[in-house]
């Protein structure tokens, strides 16, 4: 797992997100499939195989998920650095917190998708 954060939609920049492939606050812990940077290049993709067992394992402790892209192209984001463990040939998923306003001066979250992403990260380590 690479621990990062996910932009969650933001109804003042909906334009910036696909509402179908986004994450919403207070909804869960994110899982992003999907790793690249700027413009998406150098995206990875983890096998089906690995994120059916990460659904398992979260669903059988009762942890709240979902799953989002990282947003339009041309908006920017998505730099992690799951990409470059992914260049290793290990599978590899972005999870975290979906945050509103990311990088902007007032940031805000959801205590229950921070409480799943505790649960989440614990559940895999078992």
């Amino acid at each position: 797992l690479s621990t990062d954060v996910s932009a969650a939609y933001d109804p003042g920049f909906s334009d910036c997100f696909e509402k179908r492939n986004t994450a919403f606050a207070g909804s869960g812990v994110v899982i992003n499939k999907y790793n690249g940077a700027r413009g998406k290049s150098s995206t990875s993709d983890a096998s089906s195989e690995y994120l059916g067992k990460l659904r398992d394992i979260f669903d059988t402790e009762g942890v709240l998920w979902q799953t989002a892209e990282p947003g339009r192209v041309d908006c920017g984001g998505s730099g992690t650095v799951a990409r470059f463990i992914a260049n290793h040939n290990i599978d590899t998923v972005d999870i975290g917190v979906p945050v509103i306003s990311m990088h902007a001066p007032f940031e805000a979250i959801s205590k229950v998708d921070l409480y799943c992403a505790y649960r989440a990260f614990l559940a895999f380590y078992r």
